[in-house]
């Protein structure tokens, strides 16, 4: 999506996940983008796209 902005600060999943042996991902977003109904479809329709393709990673 070239919408998102991927930052570098990979600290979470590899301490509280990969460290414990445990799929973990951490979703992060700014509080204005779900500020309305039409924000939360879109990021309700993003997570819902990449969940699946998760559990098969």
């Amino acid at each position: 999506d070239g919408t998102l902005t991927v930052a570098a600060n990979d600290y979470a999943v590899p301490i509280h996940g990969d460290d414990r042996g445990i799929p973990a991902v951490l979703v992060g977003m700014r509080q204005d983008l779900p500020a309305d109904h039409q924000g939360v479809e879109a990021w309700a329709k993003r997570l819902a796209a990449a969940l699946p393709a998760g559990q098969t990673a």
